[in-house]
Formats: C-alpha cells, structure tokens, sequence
C-alpha cells in the first residue's frame, strides 16, 4: 500500500480548496412554486455532484499539473537511491535484554533530500507545479515543510545506516528507547541548534545530553519531556533519564544481552537475505500483561489458543524494483481453537471466479465450519454452562440445525471480491465452496421464509439463477446467486453472479493469472488465504478511469505494476505470510515529501466537495418543500425529511405523509423532527414552525458529521436563501430565526 502512497498524496495537488469552494454558487430556489404535476419529476431530477464527481471535475480543470506530477514521479523513480539492504543490525545487541517491541528501519535521509532536489528542479521548470506552489494554502506552508526536510536531512547526515526503535517491558513498565550510530561529530550541536529553532512549534521540548550532562541531570517525570543523549559512538532517544542512563552504563560495560536472549535471536534471523525494515513483538511476553480477572476467563482465553503466541515478525526487503513483506506469527505448540481455524495451504478454486480488474480479492481456506461451531460452543461453555441454550432453543424453533444443516455443508473455502466501491452502484461478488448445494438451497429458501421473502429462480445456458429483493417493508436490496461446480456464488445483480460463472474455467482470472502462478512457484501445496487488490484504484475509486492523466500518475507510482497479491500459510505451530509490491520505498519517500505538503490540501478539499453537496442538497430540500406546500396547502410546508420522502415500504404511491418529493437516502422513515440524516459528510434535519398540522414555516440545517468533513454550517428557511456560518459542527437543528441570523451565501 505504500507505493500508492505517491498517486494518492500527489493528486491532492491539483485539488485547490478555493476551486471546490467555488463549485456551487449560492443561489436562490426558483420564485414561481413547481406545479404539482411535476412533483415526481422534481424527486428523481439529478441530485447535486457526489464527491467523487466534484473531485473528477476538478481533476479535469488541471490536467496539466497531474502531467507535471507524473513527470516528478518517473524522476522519482529513476533518480532517487534508497540506502542498500542490511544483512544484520550492529544496534540490535545494545538493547536491554526484556526488549518485547522491536522496529528497525533505514536511514532514509540522503533519499529524501534526492527526492527534493528533484522536486525543486520539476517546481522551477514547471508553470503548472510552480502556480501550484504560488497557491496561498501551499506558499504558507510549503516552505516551513521544506525547512523542517532540510533539517532532517542535515541531521541524517551525522547518523549510521539504522535506526532502531525498542520497547523495554521491565518492571511491567512500557520504556520507550531510540538508538542509532553516531558516525561523525557536531550531532549534539546540530540536536540543539535544531531544537531551537523549532521551539516554536507545538509539542514537548527536548534535552539534549552529553555523557556527563547526564550524569548530573536530575530525573524528570516521564513523558513530559524527550531526552536525547549524544555519545560518541551511539545517539539515544527516550522518555526519561534513568533510561538513558541504564542505556549508557550498559554500553559502557559491553552488554550485548539482548542478542543472546530467544526473542532477540528470531529478531537476528529476520536480517537474513537482507531487509529495509524489521518490525517484532514479543507477544508471549505482551500477553502475559492482559488483565485477565478470575481463572475462568483464564480457561476461557487458553480455550481460545491465543494465549499460545510467541512472537510475531515482520520484515519488508527490496530488490530489482519490487518490495517484498514478510510475515511470520509463531506459537509456543500445535495452534488449537479459534487460533486453528485457518487450515493447511490447499488450491483455491474460487480464485477462478475472481476478475483481474479487481479492486480487491480476498480468499481463505478454514477448518470445517462445523468443527469452527463445536469450538465456539466448547469456548462459549467455559465460562457459561448455558451459552448455547438460545441457539439450540432456535433450532428448535425454526426446525433448523445450524451445524447438519447449514455449516456441514460449507468445505470453509471462502472468497470475496470488489470491483466498485461506488455508493451508488457497488460491485461485489462472494464464493463460497459447497458440499451439497440441493440441500443447502432448501435451507437458504426455509430462512428466507422466515423474513417473508422467497427467491425467484431463473435459468441461463443450464445455470439457475436465484435473485432476492428485501427486505419488506425496507429499502429494496437485491442480491442474486447461483450454484456452479461446486461453488455458491453471490452478487447483487445476475449479470454480475454470471459474470464469475462465464469466468470459470477460462484463463481471464486471477486464479490463472500470472502473479499467483509466481506465487505458487514456491508453494506447490498452495496456501491458506490470498489477498489480490489493484491499490491505485482502490485509493482514487473510479476517478482513475474518468480522468487518462490519472491512470498515467498511478502507472507511474506504480513503476508498471498495478496489482498487488499476498498469501498466508498455516503450519501447525506457525503462520507465514508474504506479499510483492513494486516501489514501495519510493513511494514512502514520496509520499513523505508530497504528502506533508499535499494532504492537509486534500483534506481541505474533500471538505469543501462535502461543503458543494451539502449547499446542493439544502437547494434540492427547498424545492421539494415548495412543491409541498403547492401540493397539500392545507399541511404547508413539511415538518420534516421523513414526510418529503418516499413510502417506507417502497410503494408508488404518495400522499400527504411520505411525498416522494426527494429519496430515501435522505428522506427515509427514521428523518423525522428532529432528526439528523447523513449524506455525504453532513447532517441534515427540518426544524418546522407548526399551527396544529399547518406548518406555514420551517428550517433545514446541514452540519459536518465530524470536524473535518467540513468547516462550515448551512441553514435556509422558507425565504429560499442559503445562509452559512464558520464553527465546529452544530449539536441541535437550527431555528428559523436563528438561521436567519446568519449571512446569506454568495
């Protein structure tokens, strides 16, 4: 995911807050009322532009700074050196033997400053990256951000090739310890001139420390203030003094403990073959600290097989322009109960139902469903004899058994895939691998009864279709599904589920794909679960494919590879797991530059795309409230979203009380007075003057769900005005006078 890091941070360039701000002019809704007539019209007209359509909009308005960006990113690429893989760690024996956390990762100070230059070179040649830089939000803070990378990268400069960041348990007490080499003198200088000029800026202060500083210094609270000590050979960073000092003394005294302690030893071997960056836990040790209240939730948590890890170890390499993570989780013996629930590696043939143009993929061998349900009961009785009295008074109930009837039925093959992430149109398909698809059919149409729904069989090319639209009474939900060769495959419409069906068997799936038969090179027996994604789409949805300039930047962050695959497999004592990906240490520099530059921009205007739609909803509630009021004079205006919307139970038919005048997503059965709705970023909600059942006044309030969904207020009333006001999000709808109060939009 780090290689996206490039394309996602970098298109937040071309998003300028004052552009979205600008993107929905205020205005007034139409002076003559809408005839009723035209009230069904009015309810399924075009609604105001989703985020992503005003991000797509924006996107096209700059198609020659994403081209500029995309040229920064092949330079990246092809000029930026990442420091070479490390094949052990000189710092890793200085560290104090009850270590239980443990992160190395490179000195990356020389590619980020390569990866500035190149910057600065694009930003001077370039009109479309130089304008961006004039912006206002960017020229305020863009060069406090150069100065603050010119620092680190001055500092990098005194430092080894690892840095090393440690987490000491002793005395059940989290100690925080930073190590790195020292490899030239002046650092303490550097540290304090640095602290200095960043005293400023929020935050605790540093104290930086010789050793003999130290030695006079007087113990401080912990966690109020970071101290450094700058010896000759090594620098450290920690929370509080008697760290240092013990760091110190056992430096000088040639401890090298931690090495030869067993977790130290596995955190050794994961340098083998060279790394970028080591991560470990200690979670034998990190699990002896859970609270754990009596001896039968001790039983309770043993049952679990939890209790049994060791350690977990992740480590990421690089090498001919692909990344490599990998992932190991041991346990003390053989796993057993809910840790057990992930089989042996097997074939997987539901990845042949999964589509290379996925967004992402997702498929997993488990033991038997059945036997992960006698597990569950088994746990569930440690601690209450009577666990299960409901689920077995169910089956009772519905002439069900969950375990004969449904669950032996599953082999526990299971796989998921999403090829759109749209709110209005999401595409997804489930596999699932069956045993007896007659008689697990029989059970899906005996609980859907239960919810008074029956599935309608239809038949293509010798497959049976079954579609299901619910639930009554509800907003309709389709979801169709079919059985073919041995698998259930589920998708909210038959041309999706026939989509899969049509793909088995052919080579245009990722079960055939070249990626996975890469992976299987070295695992013949197969694996336990896969994980398949385009990362790229993922992050940017459908604006990659609305916008060429936007594919051409992913490709280009990307470095040609646009999927990503992962893999676990399960031993009886350990979990494995290993994933490619192309350029993710490039991306972690870019994104470090770009992204300290282009994110709070990028938020900013997502804030103000939800601030567009919000002033375009307020427009669309205005007017479905004048045709209302033309509708039913004797009610005037509707006295809240509930009574604008349509039919709970989705019929046609309208009346005083559900109108159908705007849709269900924000006019649904639970918009009464009062009530917030949500619709992209914001709250909703009518606060109506009433004279009995006559409403001859009212009030709409839209309001951020959260701080950063949007930094203005928005209220119009009966008056057709769009008014505004800049605050944190509102607790209560506002009044009519209240809103009233407020300056019109302009």
């Amino acid at each position: 995911m780090l290689r996206v890091w490039t394309a996602a941070a970098v298109v937040g360039l071309v998003f300028c807050a004052e552009c979205l701000g600008q993107a929905s002019p205020a205005g007034k809704p139409p002076a003559q009322k809408t005839p009723p007539a035209k009230a069904g019209a009015q309810a399924n007209a075009p609604q105001a532009k989703t985020e992503e359509d005003a991000w797509i909009a924006e996107a096209g308005k700059h198609r020659e700074l994403i081209a500029a960006v995309t040229k920064l990113v092949k330079r990246w690429r092809a000029e930026v050196q990442f420091p070479p893989a490390r094949s052990e760690s000189r710092l890793l024996p200085l560290l104090p033997p009850t270590t239980a956390a443990y992160l190395a990762y490179p000195n990356l100070g020389e590619a980020l400053h390569q990866a500035m230059v190149v910057f600065r070179q694009e930003r001077e040649t370039s009109p479309a990256l130089r304008a961006m830089w004039e912006k206002k939000e960017v020229a305020e803070a863009g060069p406090k951000i150069e100065d603050v990378l010119e620092r680190v990268y001055r500092l990098s400069q005194y430092l080894g090739d690892e840095v090393v960041i440690s987490g000491d348990l002793e005395g059940r007490e989290p100690k925080l310890l930073i190590v790195a080499e020292v490899k030239k003198p002046g650092l303490k200088e550097a540290l304090e001139e640095t602290v200095s000029a960043l005293s400023g800026t929020a935050g605790p202060r540093v104290i930086v420390f010789d050793p003999e500083e130290l030695e006079m210094a007087k113990d401080r609270k912990p966690g109020i203030e970071p101290v450094v000590l700058v010896r000759k050979d090594y620098v450290a960073a920690a929370l509080d003094v008697p760290t240092l000092r013990r760091f110190s003394e056992s430096v000088d005294a040639g401890a090298r403990r931690f090495a030869k302690e067993p977790f130290g030893m596995r955190v050794a071997e994961a340098y083998r073959g060279g790394v970028m960056t080591v991560g470990a836990a200690d979670l034998g040790t990190l699990v002896g600290l859970i609270p754990i209240p009596d001896a039968k939730s001790r039983a309770v948590f043993e049952r679990t097989g939890f209790a049994d890890m060791k350690y977990l170890v992740w480590a990421h390499r690089h090498g001919e322009g692909r990344d490599r993570a990998e992932m190991e989780l041991s346990f003390t013996g053989p796993r057993h109960g809910v840790a057990s629930w992930l089989a042996g590696p097997g074939p997987m043939g539901s990845l042949d139902y999964v589509s290379p143009d996925a967004l992402f993929a997702a498929a997993v061998l488990l033991k038997s469903p059945a036997q992960m349900f006698d597990d569950a009961r088994e746990i569930a009785r440690a601690s209450n004899e009577n666990a299960f009295a409901g689920v077995d008074a169910m089956e009772q109930m519905l002439e069900i058994k969950w375990k004969d009837d449904l669950l032996s039925l599953l082999s526990g093959e299971f796989a998921v895939e999403v090829d759109s992430i749209e709110e209005s149109a999401p595409k997804w398909r489930a596999m699932a691998r069956v045993s007896d698809a007659e008689h697990l059919q029989k059970t899906i149409v005996k609980l859907l009864a239960l919810s008074k729904l029956a599935p309608e069989a239809t038949e293509e090319r010798g497959v049976t279709y079954y579609r299901v639209i619910g639930p009554p009474g509800g907003k309709k939900t389709e979801v169709d599904y079919a059985f073919v060769d041995g698998y259930l495959i589920a998708g909210p419409s038959r041309e999706i589920v026939a989509e899969a069906a049509g793909a088995h068997g052919g080579s245009g799936s990722v079960g055939k794909s070249k990626g996975l038969e890469e992976m299987r090179a070295g695992h013949p027996e197969g694996f336990s679960a896969v994980s398949y994604q385009h990362p790229g789409k993922t992050a940017l949805g459908g604006m990659a494919q609305k916008v060429p300039e936007l594919a051409e930047l992913l490709a280009a962050a990307e470095g040609g590879e646009g999927s990503a695959m992962g893999s676990l497999t399960a031993e009886p004592a350990v979990v494995r797991g290993s994933g490619s990906t192309a350029g993710m240490g490039m991306a972690a520099a870019a994104g470090l530059l770009v992204g300290a530059i282009a994110i709070p921009n990028l938020m900013r205007s997502r804030g103000a795309a939800n601030e567009a739609s919000a002033v375009g909803t307020l427009r669309t509630v205005n007017t479905a409230e004048v045709t209302y009021s033309a509708t039913y004079p004797n009610r005037g205006f509707a006295p809240d979203l509930s009574t604008l919307g349509p039919e709970p139970g989705g019929g046609a038919v309208y009346s005083e009380n559900h109108a159908g005048m705007i849709g269900d997503d924000l006019g649904n059965a639970s918009c009464t007075a009062g009530a917030w709705c949500t619709k992209s970023g914001y709250r909703f909600a009518i606060k109506a003057v009433c004279l009995g059942e006559t409403c001859p006044q009212y009030a709409v309030t839209a309001t951020p769900e959260a701080a950063e969904a949007g930094s203005r207020n928005f209220c119009s009333t009966d008056d057709g005005i769009i008014r505004y006001q800049a605050g944190p999000p509102l607790e209560a709808p506002l009044t009519r006078k209240a809103c009233r109060t407020w300056p019109p939009l302009q």
